[in-house]
């Protein structure tokens, strides 16, 4: 099952519907959405926050049941050295589908089994991200496209780019349209920034609610191709090297030996490294994902 990570720390819509008792009470937020990670359509998997506060002493164990599109979840968790006051939590993990909702009962007990307190709470899991994709254009571009639905509370939606899938930064800004059920398309054209060299690309779509609130897409990993030409000159070099593209470039460099040892090189707004901390030899340009290849004399 392909699984890609859609994270977010989400307090949502509670509801109380039995009335608390004697030893157990509601708190704010009493559920919480800690993750949320998209499977195959249209399930995500959920880890949710179910809080509550220890009233009184009379309670000696809580039953749990959690109900959510495809079964239930029963757990019991003993609270009777727990002191009165205190927010007890508990965390529960299961796949639902990406828009709908779960049902939150805990049940607390004496010793002798009788009923002391009840609390009931629901969670609405909104914003069910229904694609995100892109296509490759020219010159080191890509069209991006996403739809989505169940838009609840969401701002805007953040465009973001790496190129070793590990590191972000933002790309773009698109403004949400909120049209609840009803799906909504958006789509923004991605250029190759001027200082990046790469052959690939990855993009995360950062969703943010109003109240700052976020979650993240699946990765999008594309590739560009061969990119913008580069050639290094003077061959072979000794002082410096530098490199001549279509394109601008002020990336880090690296120079990798036959060996594989490698030494940082410094970059001049000309595109030019300083090699004279170089021995003679050949050895490999490393600029992000490309290298060329070069000869010190």
């Amino acid at each position: 099952m392909l699984r890609s990570a859609l994270l977010a720390v989400t307090s949502v819509a509670v509801g109380t519907i039995l009335p608390a008792q004697d030893c157990i009470d509601t708190v704010q937020p009493s559920v919480t959405i800690l993750s949320k990670e998209m499977l195959d359509a249209p399930d995500c998997l959920y880890t949710v926050r179910f809080c509550l506060r220890k009233t009184d002493g009379d309670a000696d164990f809580i039953d749990y049941t959690v109900v959510h599109s495809y079964g239930a979840i029963v757990r019991t968790v003993g609270v009777a050295n727990v002191p009165p006051g205190t927010v007890i939590c508990q965390d529960f993990t299961f796949v639902a589908e990406c828009d709908a909702h779960a049902s939150f009962l805990a049940e607390a007990r004496r010793q002798d089994t009788t009923l002391c307190g009840t609390v009931y709470a629901f969670a609405s899991l909104p914003l069910r991200l229904l694609f995100f994709r892109g296509e490759v254009l020219d010159e080191g571009k890509v069209f991006l496209q996403w739809q989505t639905v169940r838009e609840e509370n969401v701002s805007h939606f953040e465009v973001l780019e790496g190129f070793d899938g590990k590191q972000f930064s933002s790309a773009a800004r698109v403004e949400a349209k909120g049209k609840g059920d009803v799906p909504s398309t958006y789509h923004h054209i991605w250029s190759l920034p001027d200082d990046a060299v790469a052959s690939e690309v990855f993009f995360r779509l950062k969703m943010i609610d109003r109240d700052g609130k976020h979650g993240y897409s699946q990765l999008l990993h594309l590739d560009l191709g061969e990119g913008p030409g580069l050639t290094a000159y003077p061959v072979p070099a000794s002082q410096q090297l530098c490199i001549s593209s279509p394109r601008t470039f002020y990336s880090a460099a690296t120079a990798v030996d036959l060996l594989g040892r490698t030494t940082p090189l410094t970059s001049s707004d000309d595109n030019c490294y300083d090699i004279r901390m170089l021995s003679s030899g050949f050895y490999r340009l490393q600029l992000g994902h490309r290298s060329i290849p070069f000869w010190v004399r």
